[in-house]
C-alpha cells in the first residue's frame, strides 16, 4: 500500500443531472456506499485537498445557487475512517463543515462513530453518535441545532414546500436520523421565546412533510404569534382591513400535542393548557382540550381552510364560571359588567380579511351571567325615582351600579348581525328584557330594553324604564323613552324640540 495525495486548484465541477439525488431515497445509497465505504485494500488516494473550487449542475440553475469559493480537505485512512473539513459559499451564504466518520466496528454490527459540525448564517447543526449500523444509512446519537429564522433557512435550502414562519428554533436531544425521518426524544426545544421539552419528529416520506410531537412547557408567551389574528385595529375604530396572510395555514402537515402550565397572551394569563394542533393539506385544526382562565375554564376548536377568497373559518366551544369583568377588561379594554359567566358558541366565517370574517360571521351563542353587576347606572334606583319623581329621571339617570342575580342572553348570527332571541336580567324584585340586534360586522347597536318594577300594593301602574341603545361599539348611546316617563308623571308628550 502506497498512499497517494491529490490537490485541486480552483476546479470547476459540473455534476450531470442524472447523478444529482432527486429525493432522500436517492441519497441513501450514496451515503451508504460513499461515506460508509470499505477500508482501503490497495493503492488508493489518501488525501484530497481543494482550493478555490466551485460545484454546479446542468439543471439551468443560476450561479447564485452553486457552491463557490470552496476549500476542502478529505482524509481517507486505511481502516476505513474518514475526515472531511470544508468551507465556502452555498447560495451566497458562508458555510463550514467538519465531518469525522470512524472505522466500522464488527462488535457493533459494523456501526461507525460519527461527528458532524455544520455552521452557516441561517443556523448550525451538530451531531455525535453512531451511524451505518448493519450497513443502513441511519444515525443514532445526540443532536444540537440552532436556526436563526426558519423562513431564511427554508429559502437557503430551497425547501419545497417552503417554511414561512419568521422565528428562531433551537433543539437539543437524542436523535434517530434516516434519509426520510428525524426523531428527537428527551428534547429541549425553543421556538422563538417559547421553551418546551418532550419529543418531536420530522418525516418527509409522504406527499407533504409531517411534523409531529408531544411537548410541554412551563411558561409560554404567544402574544407575538396571535396578535396578527386579533380582529380589532390597534389605533383606530373598526376591524382590520388588511388581507389575512396567505400563509396563515402551514404547507407542512402537523400533528402536535402541547401542554403548558402557564400561557401569556398580552395581559391574559391562562393556565393548565392542553392543546392539539393538526394540519393536513393546508387545513388547520386547533383543539383546546382544556384551559383555566379568568377564574374559570374553557375548551373549544378552531378550523381554518384556505378558500378561493382568503379562508373559511369555523369555531365552537364552551366556557364555565369565567370572571366577566376580568375578561372584558383584558380582551376589550372595558369594564362595565362583572359576574360569573358560562356559555357556549358556534360560529362560521369566510373572506380575505378579518373585517370580512366579522361581516360574514354566522352561528349562535348562549350566555348566562350569575351574581353580577352593571356599572354606570343603578336601574333599581331609577325605577324608584320613576315611581316618586319621574321627571328627575329625564334630567339624569347615569351613575351607580346595578347588582343582579342572573343575566341571560341567546343570539342567532347571520352575516355579521346578531339577533337577540332571549335576553333578560333579574335583579329582585325587578326585571329587565332586551330585544333587537347587534351588527358585529359594522360594529353598530340597535337594541331596545325595558326594565320594570313589581306592581305597587296600591294597584298603581308599575314603574317602567323603556330605553334604546344605539350608536357604535366605541360610542354607544343609551336613550330613555321620555314619552312614557312623561305620561306616568301626567305631563305632555315630548316633541322634536
Amino acid at each position: 500500500y502506497e498512499p497517494v495525495s491529490m490537490h485541486l486548484e480552483s476546479p470547476s465541477v459540473t455534476v450531470p443531472d442524472p447523478l444529482i439525488p432527486k429525493s432522500a431515497n436517492d441519497l441513501a445509497p450514496v451515503l451508504a456506499a460513499g461515506i460508509a465505504g470499505p477500508a482501503i485494500q490497495q493503492r488508493q488516494i489518501e488525501t484530497i485537498t481543494l482550493n478555490g473550487g466551485s460545484i454546479g449542475s446542468l439543471a439551468g440553475q443560476s450561479a447564485a445557487t452553486n457552491a463557490t469559493k470552496l476549500k476542502a480537505a478529505l482524509y481517507l485512512s486505511t481502516d476505513g475512517s474518514k475526515s472531511l473539513s470544508a468551507s465556502g459559499l452555498w447560495r451566497q451564504q458562508e458555510a463550514s463543515l467538519k465531518l469525522d466518520i470512524g472505522a466500522s466496528d464488527p462488535k457493533q454490527a459494523q456501526a461507525r462513530t460519527l461527528l458532524l459540525d455544520l455552521a452557516a448564517s441561517p443556523g448550525t447543526l451538530w451531531l455525535k453518535g453512531e451511524a451505518f449500523r448493519d450497513g443502513k444509512a441511519q444515525f443514532d446519537g445526540r443532536i444540537v441545532s440552532t436556526i436563526t429564522r426558519l423562513d431564511q433557512l427554508s429559502e437557503w435550502l430551497a425547501l419545497v414546500p417552503p417554511v414561512t414562519i419568521a422565528t428562531s428554533l433551537a433543539m437539543d436531544g437524542k436523535a434517530h436520523l434516516t434519509p426520510l425521518t428525524l426523531a428527537i426524544s428527551e428534547a429541549q426545544v425553543k421556538l422563538g421565546a417559547v421553551q418546551m421539552t418532550g419529543g418531536i419528529s420530522f418525516d418527509v416520506s409522504g406527499p407533504r412533510p409531517l411534523v409531529a410531537g408531544t411537548l410541554s412547557a412551563g411558561d409560554m408567551d404567544v402574544t407575538t404569534f396571535l396578535t396578527p389574528m386579533w380582529p380589532k385595529q390597534a389605533s383606530a375604530a373598526g376591524w382590520k382591513l388588511d388581507p389575512v396572510d396567505p400563509e396563515l395555514t402551514p404547507r407542512q402537515d402537523l400533528d402536535i400535542r402541547l401542554s403548558a402550565e402557564r400561557v401569556n397572551l398580552g395581559i391574559v394569563r391562562i393556565s393548565n393548557v392542553a392543546l392539539a394542533i393538526m394540519a393536513k393539506d393546508r387545513a388547520l385544526d386547533i383543539t383546546l382540550a382544556s384551559a383555566k382562565l379568568f377564574q374559570g375554564s374553557a375548551k373549544g376548536k378552531l378550523t381554518i381552510h384556505p378558500a378561493e377568497q382568503g379562508f373559511t373559518v369555523s369555531t365552537h366551544g364552551s366556557f364555565e364560571t369565567i370572571d366577566l369583568g376580568q375578561s372584558t377588561l383584558a380582551l376589550m379594554d372595558m369594564k362595565k359588567i362583572d359576574g360569573s359567566a358560562s356559555g357556549k358558541f358556534s360560529f362560521d366565517a369566510s373572506g380575505p380579511s378579518l373585517d370580512q370574517w366579522m361581516k360574514t360571521l354566522s352561528g349562535s351563542t348562549e350566555l348566562l351571567v350569575a351574581n353580577g353587576s352593571l356599572t354606570g347606572i343603578n336601574i333599581a334606583s331609577v325605577l324608584k325615582r320613576i315611581e316618586t319623581r319621574p321627571l328627575s329621571v329625564i334630567r339624569d339617570m347615569r351613575g351607580g351600579t346595578t347588582d343582579f342575580e342572573t343575566m341571560r342572553l341567546s343570539a342567532q348570527l347571520n352575516n355579521g348581525v346578531a339577533e337577540l332571541s332571549d335576553a333578560d336580567m333579574k335583579f329582585a324584585p325587578n326585571h329587565m328584557a332586551l330585544t333587537g340586534s347587534i351588527d358585529v360586522g359594522e360594529r353598530n347597536l340597535n337594541l331596545a330594553g325595558e326594565a320594570s318594577a313589581p306592581a305597587p300594593a296600591n294597584g298603581a301602574e308599575p314603574a317602567v324604564l323603556a330605553y334604546t341603545i344605539t350608536g357604535t361599539f366605541d360610542d354607544p348611546v343609551l336613550t330613555p323613552d321620555i314619552n312614557r316617563i312623561l305620561k306616568r308623571s301626567g305631563g305632555s308628550p315630548a316633541t322634536a324640540n
